[in-house]
């Protein structure tokens, strides 16, 4: 069972720049989508990618802009996409940042693959979205092309085009690229294609590949889940603070119905309403380890109302109040 595709908000936000700049209602929309707009304000945090791709979808047909994609990506560059635009931009060579693009993508926007080969004896950077992105995923397709021709042109300069690109058939719409003034061609994936040697140039920013150390394990470590259930879990702790974690509002921002998602945790022999009693405890005790977060704060961290209801709830799930619980970690009676 495949986990549910998840992004990093770094990949979310050029969007909504844009959309803040033709004065549309930011907030307001955030919160109709059920979109908690408090996580917008660390780049790696992760949302359900067909949610984003559904309320962009909604926003561009109400504002009348079909080429949201492309404008956000023209406000953009590679390097301001989090740990994962640091990585890329951090490469020695153009080949070496287009291997890290192929290879570290899932960790970045699980339900995405950009694969480098070759195509009548050019090179072929193609990228491709799942099908549950729906009509959202034209937006998704023009912001990586405009992302990987920015990647290229820091090898091959400012003014590079390449030499031909491949538009996904029955999705992009041929008339929003034709102001990049580049051969168009329909085709089962969107591709940017070019020259092989260029794939040998350094890029302008980049250092020496050790540097990236670092960033790659602190990447993998908040990676989106590989697995159905955890990455069920984690979608329930994104929404948790806002407390819409009811199976109807869950199981719409990952694309299913509740009924698809019940019988499919079923299939796993489990209960909704115990995953997120699960995953709430597991939060309530991990920030219970910090003395400095007040029982209040942490109440509403997990989506209660008020303190009072949160502690109920502890002592259902442990038998014990949750300052009882602290006192007991520190070894205080």
């Amino acid at each position: 069972m495949n986990p549910i595709p998840l992004v990093r908000v770094s990949a979310f936000v050029p969007f909504l720049r844009v959309l803040g700049d033709i004065g549309t209602p930011i907030e307001r929309r955030l919160d109709e989508s059920h979109i908690p707009s408090g996580l917008l304000d660390n780049p790696e945090n992760l949302l359900p990618l067909a949610h984003l791709l559904s309320f962009l979808s909604r926003i561009a047909r109400a504002e009348g802009i079909e080429d949201l994609g492309m404008r956000a990506a023209a406000q953009s560059h590679v390097a301001g996409l989090g740990l994962f635009g640091r990585i890329l931009t951090q490469s020695a060579s153009l080949n070496i940042a287009l291997e890290k693009a192929s290879r570290l993508i899932p960790l970045y926007n699980s339900g995405q693959r950009i694969q480098v080969d070759r195509w009548q004896g050019r090179a072929r950077i193609s990228h491709r979205l799942p099908k549950l992105a729906g009509e959202g995923r034209r937006y998704a397709n023009q912001f990586t092309m405009l992302m990987l021709i920015d990647l290229m042109r820091q090898a091959a300069g400012a003014t590079w085009r390449p030499s031909e690109i491949h538009l996904e058939r029955g999705v992009d719409d041929p008339a929003i690229y034709e102001g990049l003034a580049v051969p168009l061609r329909e085709s089962d994936t969107a591709a940017v294609i070019c020259d092989p040697m260029l794939l040998g140039y350094p890029l302008q920013s980049g250092t020496a590949l050790p540097a990236n150390g670092n960033d790659v394990q602190l990447l993998a470590s908040t990676a989106p889940p590989g697995d159905f259930i955890d990455s069920i879990r984690q979608v329930i702790l994104t929404y948790m603070r806002n407390d819409t974690i009811g199976i109807e509002t869950i199981s719409s921002v990952i694309g299913l119905s509740s009924r698809g998602l019940q019988r499919r945790l079923r299939e796993r022999g489990l209960d909704y309403s115990e995953i997120v009693a699960a995953t709430r405890l597991a939060l309530a005790r991990r920030l219970l380890e910090d003395r400095g977060i007040a029982v209040t704060d942490i109440a509403q961290e997990l989506g209660y109302s008020d303190a009072a209801n949160f502690t109920r709830a502890f002592r259902k799930w442990t038998g014990l109040a949750p300052s009882v619980y602290r006192a007991g970690l520190f070894g205080e009676s």
